[in-house]
Formats: C-alpha cells, structure tokens, sequence
C-alpha cells in the first residue's frame, strides 16, 4: 500500500471515526512527531536496561525459539502440578 492511499485511507476514517478514534490517532500523531519521547524511564529500570544491553553486546544471553519457549512454559506448568 502507497503512501498516498494510505493517507486516503486515514483521511476516511477520520472523518467517519467518533472522538475516541479522533483522539487516539491525535495521540499517536503528536508522540510521533515530537522529537524527544515523552515518556522517561525511572534510574532503576534504566540501569537493569543497560546491564541487558551489555550482556547482549558481550553475547552472554541466550536465546529460545518460540516453540522451544512454548514447550519448556508447558513444562514447568505441568511439573507444577
């Protein structure tokens, strides 16, 4: 889908939405185009973040495939019961 039918698309539902739709795209309009986020982190999370990060920079985490994470939750909620 182009932009320009995009744009088509919103245009229309603007003017066919109620307020709460009108409000919601506003929103999501004005935090897109606001140059800092709006939204801050409190130090602690921003802190454990950054640990995240660097372990993830120096590879030491690991990772699952969705499947692998599906069967190892399906199996600790078994073994728990």
């Amino acid at each position: 889908m182009g932009s320009a039918h995009l744009k088509e698309e919103l245009y229309h539902l603007i003017e066919t939405g109620d307020r709460r739709l009108i409000k919601m795209l506003y929103a999501v309009a004005k935090e897109y185009t606001t140059e800092e986020p709006s939204y801050q982190l409190e130090e602690e999370m921003q802190v454990e973040l950054n640990s995240r990060v660097e372990k993830y920079e120096r590879e030491e985490m690991k990772f699952s495939s969705w499947d692998a994470a599906k069967d190892q939750i399906r199996k600790r909620a078994k073994d728990a019961l």
